[in-house]
Formats: C-alpha cells, structure tokens, sequence
C-alpha cells in the first residue's frame, strides 16, 4: 500500500491562516486553474505553497522570530 502524502485538514488550515487576503486569492485562483488539468496538479500547486509556508515557518525560527 502507498502511504498517503496528502496535507492534511490541519495542515491547510495553518498555510490559509498564514495568508494575507491577496494570497489568499493568489492560492484558490491558482488551485482553480490547476483543477482544469486534473489532481496532480492540484497537488502540485498545493505542495509548493505549502513547502513555501514551511519555508517561512523555518526562517522565522532561525531568526528568533515566532511563527
């Protein structure tokens, strides 16, 4: 069985919360048109946003900062 390396519920929720509103819409509209071309690239657009949030997350921490 392939393990399931979907984000979760909650991951999602921290990377929207994290958002600004315009952000916010870069996201969805982004999602949108990647949902023309079928769930891979859904997931595509979703990992790379979410590995850009952890990013961020990781530098805040590096710098003392709070994430």
């Amino acid at each position: 069985m392939v393990p399931d390396d979907r984000p979760t519920a909650g991951e999602l929720e921290r990377l929207y919360s994290s958002l600004g509103a315009e952000e916010r819409d870069d996201l969805l509209q982004e999602i949108l048109v990647a949902w023309a071309t079928g769930e891979e690239a859904m997931a595509a657009v979703v990992d790379v946003w979410l590995l850009d949030h952890a990013a961020r997350v990781f530098m805040d921490e590096i710098a003392g900062g709070e994430a």
